[in-house]
């Protein structure tokens, strides 16, 4: 399946924790491919605190989202909000921030991307910082001030507003971004910090295998694209282009091949560098 990596000598490790509870923060060294896959399981910064100008944040039920239970932590803003006006606060280098990037694109609200840095001397400004006092990426800012900070909750939120980009299988869709988020993203960081993990990292990409046959449907969560396949897309994509999808999964790498080849999927995909200063660009 995938080859195995010696561990890497004085990295330190994270406390393992939902990637909820992470941002998209990574060490100058681990810009290019191996340090997206550090990034996307869990790597952070630690807790900034903010003593006010916190903006007011909604919550609502994700129940129809397919999205798991969480623990605690905001989920997503009341269903109803205007997409008018929403801007999408990122990095176009940072695999959380891809996810929520191409569900909106996909959804067809209309949305601003404003892009910062995630480090160095043009780090997270401190306008920035009252969005997301952890610093985290990406945030959705609404016109109103408030703001939807987690790109799961993102991924909830644009659910909620296009209601198209919701999976048609709930329950699926729950499954799918659990096997992601509890499964595939701390045996990733084992792999690659450790060294550990490559049989769980293995079973964790067969089992995406399974779901996807069992189900048989074209997507993750029903026959359409919706978030479910969002939340997967920067995760399939920097393992395909690292290592390479295992041959026998013949699903996974069917279905990577239809996600891949969308509009809203490909805008996304960047080449590693980049990932400067302040940029905005209106959709």
């Amino acid at each position: 399946m995938l080859e195995a990596m010696p561990p890497r000598p004085s990295v330190r490790t994270a406390r393992d924790h939902r990637e909820h509870s992470g941002a998209c923060a990574t060490h100058r060294g681990y810009r290019r491919a191996l340090g997206c896959l550090v990034v996307l399981v869990g790597l952070h910064w630690r807790s900034l605190l903010i003593a006010s100008g916190l903006p007011a944040i909604a919550f609502s039920s994700a129940a129809s989202t397919g999205r798991p239970g969480r623990r605690g932590g905001p989920l997503a803003l009341a269903a109803g909000s205007s997409s008018k006006g929403v801007q999408l606060v990122t990095n176009t280098m940072c695999p959380f921030a891809q996810k929520a990037w191409v569900a909106l694109e996909e959804s067809g609200l209309s949305y601003e991307t404003k892009e910062i840095s995630l480090y160095g001397s043009n780090g997270k400004p401190a306008w920035f910082m009252k969005l997301s006092p952890r610093g985290e990426i990406p945030v959705i800012a609404l016109p109103d001030g408030s703001a939807v900070v987690d790109s799961e909750s993102i991924l909830d939120w644009i659910a909620e507003q296009a209601p198209s980009m919701a999976p048609s299988d709930a329950a699926a869709g729950a499954a799918w971004r659990s096997l992601l988020s509890d499964r595939l993203l701390p045996a990733g960081k084992r792999q690659v910090l450790m060294g550990g993990g490559k049989e769980e990292l293995d079973q964790a990409l067969a089992d995406m295998d399974a779901a996807l046959r069992g189900a048989g449907t074209n997507f993750a969560a029903g026959d359409h694209f919706s978030v479910a396949d969002a939340a997967a897309v920067p995760f399939v994509q920097r393992l395909a282009e690292n290592y390479g999808i295992p041959k026998e999964l013949t699903a996974l790498s069917a279905w990577w091949a239809r996600v891949r080849a969308r509009p809203g999927v490909s805008k996304t995909i960047m080449k590693s560098g980049g990932g400067g200063g302040e940029r905005r660009v209106t959709s």
